[in-house]
């Protein structure tokens, strides 16, 4: 997580490159998790106090749950609290 417009958002990078992209949609993250495939993101936002995942490529947040995510299962269940 990094900032962007004075707001938090999260930053990925490849492993063969050195410069990190910001996930658009992220804006207001305060934490992430990878989804057990690597494909989605899961965040939690502190402005509203809920959670949403996102494709790791970006594009529009679903929102998963009205509180915090901690954490994204091998199976796919996502912690909350």
């Amino acid at each position: 997580v990094g900032t962007y417009n004075n707001s938090a958002a999260i930053y990925v990078r490849a492993m063969d490159d050195t410069v990190p992209r910001r996930v658009r949609g992220t804006e207001g993250a305060t934490s992430v998790r990878w989804s057990p495939s690597g494909t989605e993101l899961l965040f939690p936002t502190l402005a509203n106090s809920r959670s949403f995942r996102i494709a790791s490529s970006g594009g529009t947040p679903t929102r998963v749950v009205d509180g915090n995510a901690t954490d994204w299962g091998e199976s796919g269940d996502i912690l909350f609290i």
